[in-house]
């Protein structure tokens, strides 16, 4: 038994889980997750509750699927986080969207190989090609090795790319991330750059996406960090609301070349942004996304992109295609940068966060958000709005993308994540880096294990993924059961 199998077996022993077995979905959860739920729907641990869908609710679905997101058979080929949107788009889009990608990569590839040489070139196409599914990721390769390594996981190679939290400190309070919601067992602290080189030391990285459940500007090591990345040639991507960014540190942004930043913003007024966003000024942010592009454009930079994303809630679905017109207000793709995207997503799913859930999008809603969405000359995704547009997991890529918590516990994604189950993720960690070579944690059988079932329907879901936001695990774990151990 390798270290990160005798490591797993003592916590099995903790948490009275037997390796292997199978328990079926009408079993109680175990007492120590919480939070139990299919997917991003609310439901019963034994059945599928469609208690609190209306009637009117259910037509709206059923117009939606009819007449917008309809289910072509080539799309389960496809990468799971590209699903959705070719869903209610059409090949057509999906198409326009890989040609002004190509076009776009291409003019930066360019612009980072006169400035940086071939290894910066070498990995900003890595990012394009083969990073998964982050922030970011072109994801071009697996339109045709995705259904392969689908079917075969054991071709699945060693990642270059990785997420890593830097930060759990936030001085913010948005009513609809996880952390508004924490304990007092949580984790709160930085990453240092020491314990970051660690890390990215045990990789040969074409992309890292650092990020947190926090804000990043707070760690007194970002721009460390920032800089360890642009030293080595590292695409880096960060997620930031933008409120309180200052000059200097909009400065500091620039002259390192970041490759990517996705500025979220959960409103396309003060209205609806402010009372979500507790603790952010919607004009504020506003006010300094402006100023950020006005001293890219007056540098003459390539870099960073901006991208944008709303978390979709009750609160602001309204708003979808307000915020399709925000984003292009502040000057289309040649301003906010010729790879950059807006991104529609769903609300996290945790208890805490039921009110927030979106059961069905207005048909109305999304028929008006898809017009405007077609006349931007950036790309629109729409991923895991709501649950009766997830693909299935045997879609799902998200696997070969690690994440690593605060402390070095290696989970299998960031789609597991924002479950306000800490606790849970620490314990069932594949392993540590700071104990271990990552190399060793991907070998190891457990890890093994675990991406053999991932895409296998016939297969018991693993305990990681019960809650996942992106895909539907609902039929098949009431199905195949679950495997908690993994």
């Amino acid at each position: 038994m390798d270290t990160t199998d005798a490591r797993r077996e003592g916590r099995l022993q903790d948490y009275f889980v037997t390796a292997g077995r199978v328990s079926p979905a009408s079993e109680p959860a175990p007492p120590w997750r919480a939070n139990l739920q299919f997917g991003d729907i609310n439901t019963d641990w034994s059945e599928i509750d469609t208690s609190k869908v209306s009637e009117r609710e259910k037509k709206n679905l059923f117009r939606v699927d009819e007449e917008i997101g309809k289910h072509r058979w080539w799309m389960s080929l496809l990468p799971g986080g590209i699903y959705t949107t070719t869903k209610m788009f059409g090949g057509k889009y999906l198409l326009r969207s890989a040609w002004n990608m190509f076009v776009a990569y291409s003019k930066t590839a360019f612009s980072l190989y006169r400035k940086y040489g071939a290894t910066a070139l070498r990995k900003f196409m890595g990012t394009k090609l083969f990073v998964p599914v982050g922030e970011g990721a072109g994801a071009a390769a697996y339109f045709l090795a995705g259904p392969l390594i689908r079917r075969f996981p054991a071709l699945a190679p060693l990642p270059r790319w990785v997420e890593i939290e830097i930060t759990t400190i936030c001085n913010k309070k948005c009513t609809h991330c996880e952390h508004t919601h924490w304990g007092i067992t949580q984790e709160q602290r930085h990453l240092t750059l020491e314990e970051y080189r660690h890390i990215i030391d045990q990789f040969d990285l074409t992309w890292v996406h650092t990020t947190g459940e926090g804000s990043s500007f707070l760690n007194p090591d970002f721009f460390g960090i920032m800089e360890e990345n642009r030293k080595r040639n590292i695409p880096h991507y960060f997620v930031d609301h933008f409120d309180d960014l200052t000059e200097k540190d909009m400065d500091e942004i620039l002259k390192r070349d970041v490759a990517g930043i996705y500025i979220s913003i959960d409103g396309a007024s003060p209205e609806t942004y402010n009372p979500v966003r507790i603790g952010c000024d919607f004009d504020r942010v506003v006010r300094n996304i402006r100023k950020f592009i006005e001293k890219k454009k007056a540098m003459g930079l390539d870099l960073p992109e901006l991208n944008f994303r709303m978390v979709v809630t009750n609160d602001n679905v309204h708003e979808m295609p307000r915020f399709v017109d925000l984003v292009k207000s502040f000057g289309g793709a040649e301003a906010i940068g010729r790879g950059a995207r807006l991104d529609f997503v769903g609300v996290l799913n945790f208890d805490e966060n039921e009110q927030n859930f979106v059961n069905t999008v207005p048909y109305d809603i999304y028929r008006e958000t898809i017009e405007k969405a077609r006349t931007c000359d950036f790309n629109v995704i729409m991923s895991h709005i709501e649950p009766t547009q997830n693909p299935p997991s045997s879609q799902c890529i998200c696997w070969l993308e690690p994440y690593i918590l605060m402390g070095g516990d290696v989970i299998p994604c960031c789609t597991v994540l924002m479950s306000n189950n800490r606790e849970y993720l620490h314990s069932s960690a594949f392993g540590n880096v700071f104990t271990q070579s990552f190399r060793e944690i991907w070998e190891s059988r457990r890890y093994r294990e675990f991406r053999s079932i991932i895409n296998d329907d016939t297969k018991p879901v693993p305990g990681f993924c019960v809650n996942c936001r992106g895909y539907d695990n609902s039929r098949r774990a009431l199905k195949n059961g679950i495997r908690w151990d993994l």
